[in-house]
C-alpha cells in the first residue's frame, strides 16, 4: 500500500515542533500520571525530546536525520546511521494514526536495500513490549540480546 507514496527528506530547523509532538505522544504519555500541572509535564517532554536528540547526535556522529513523509505530509521520523560494514536504525517512529499502514515496512525496506547493495548489517533496539518488534521480524531482523528492557536486533543481507 505504501510504496511510492513514502519518501524520506532531510530533518530541517522548522521540523523542531512536528518532532516535539512526534516524541511526546510516546514519551508524555508516561508523564499522564505525574502530579504535576500540564505546563510542567510539558516543559519535561521538551526537556527529554531535546536530551534524546542531542544524545542521538552525539552517539552517533554523521547519522542521516529525515522525516517521513507520505504524499508530502510529514508522519515520521527515520535516522539511520551508518558505519563500516553496518547500519544502525537509531530512530525510527510514526505518528500513531499512520501506523499499520505498511509506511513503516516501507521505509525500512528502503534501509534493507541499501544494505543489500552494501552488503553490511543493519542493527537496531527495540522496547521488548513494542508491537513494532513484529515488523522487524516479519522483515528478518532477530533477536541478538537484551539490555534494560530493550531488545538487540539485527539484519542480514542473504
Amino acid at each position: 500500500m505504501a510504496g511510492n507514496s513514502v519518501e524520506i527528506r532531510e530533518e530541517r530547523e522548522e521540523d523542531g515542533a512536528f518532532l516535539l509532538r512526534l516524541f511526546a505522544l510516546g514519551y508524555g504519555a508516561s508523564m499522564a500520571m505525574l502530579p504535576l500541572a500540564e505546563n510542567q509535564k510539558q516543559a519535561m517532554v521538551e526537556m527529554q525530546w531535546r536530551a534524546q536528540d542531542a544524545h542521538y547526535r552525539r552517539e552517533f556522529a554523521g547519522a542521516r536525520f529525515g522525516i517521513v513523509l507520505w504524499e508530502g505530509t510529514p508522519v515520521g521520523r527515520l535516522c539511520v546511521w551508518r558505519g563500516e560494514g553496518q547500519m544502525r536504525v537509531v530512530d525510527a517512529v510514526l505518528l500513531p494514526e499512520w501506523r499499520g499502514r505498511g509506511i513503516g515496512a516501507a521505509v525500512l525496506e528502503g534501509v534493507l536495500d541499501e544494505a543489500r547493495q552494501a552488503r553490511c548489517v543493519v542493527r537496531l533496539r527495540v522496547e521488548g513490549w513494542n508491537r513494532a518488534r513484529r515488523l522487524y521480524e516479519r522483515l528478518g531482523f532477530v533477536e541478538e540480546g537484551e539490555q534494560a528492557g530493550y531488545v538487540e536486533m539485527v539484519w542480514r543481507p542473504a
